[in-house]
C-alpha cells in the first residue's frame, strides 16, 4: 500500500505542478498580447499624428475630423497605461515620461485650431519619441516572462489568501 500511496502522491504533485505551469504560461501569454496590442495602438496613434501634422487643411472641418481620429487613437493608447507601468517594472518612470512626451508632441501646440500649419519638426519628434516608447515596451517583455516576477506574484497571492483565511470578512461581528 505504501508504494501505491507514494505513486499517487507523485501523480497528484505532478498534476498540480503541471496545472500551475499551464496557468502561468496562459497568464504570461495574455500579458504579452496586451503589450503587443498596446504597441499597435501606439503605432496607430503615431501614424495619425504624423498624418495630422504633415497635412495642410483647406477647411477647418477636415482638420476637426482628423483631430478627432487622433484623439480617439490617443484614448485607446492610454487605456492600458497602468498595466504597462506594472509590466515595465523598473523602467516604468521612463515609460511614463515617454508617454507624456508623445502626448504633448502629438496634441500640443496649435492642435485642432484654425491656425494649424504643417510642422515637420513636430513630426520628427513624434516619430522619435514613438520609437523610444516602442523600444521600452519591447524591453518589458523579458520582465513579464521572468521567473522572479512569477514567484513574486505567487507570493503576493499566497499572502492575500492567507490573510483572507485568517481574517474572514464577517461584518456581523463589528
Amino acid at each position: 500500500m505504501g508504494d501505491f500511496g507514494e505513486k499517487l502522491l507523485l501523480l497528484i504533485a505532478g498534476a498540480t505542478l503541471g496545472a500551475l505551469i499551464q496557468q502561468y504560461r496562459s497568464a504570461v501569454s495574455e500579458e504579452l498580447n496586451l503589450i503587443n496590442d498596446h504597441i499597435k495602438d501606439f503605432e496607430k496613434f503615431c501614424d495619425l499624428s504624423v498624418k495630422y501634422w504633415t497635412e495642410s487643411f483647406s477647411d477647418f472641418h477636415s482638420n476637426e475630423t482628423l483631430a478627432a481620429r487622433v484623439m480617439a487613437a490617443h484614448y485607446s493608447c492610454f487605456h492600458l497605461f497602468s498595466h504597462m507601468c506594472v509590466f515595465c517594472g523598473d523602467n516604468a518612470g521612463e515609460y511614463q515620461r515617454l508617454s507624456h512626451e508623445l502626448n504633448m508632441a502629438a496634441t500640443g501646440g496649435n492642435f485642432n485650431s484654425k491656425e494649424h500649419r504643417p510642422d515637420p519638426h513636430r513630426v520628427a519628434d513624434i516619430v522619435s519619441i514613438h520609437s523610444e516608447l516602442v523600444h521600452q515596451l519591447r524591453m518589458a517583455r523579458p520582465h513579464v516572462i521572468s521567473l522572479r516576477r512569477a514567484v513574486g506574484k505567487l507570493s503576493t497571492k499566497c499572502q492575500r489568501a492567507c490573510n483572507n483565511f485568517m481574517r474572514p470578512n464577517r461584518p456581523w461581528l463589528t
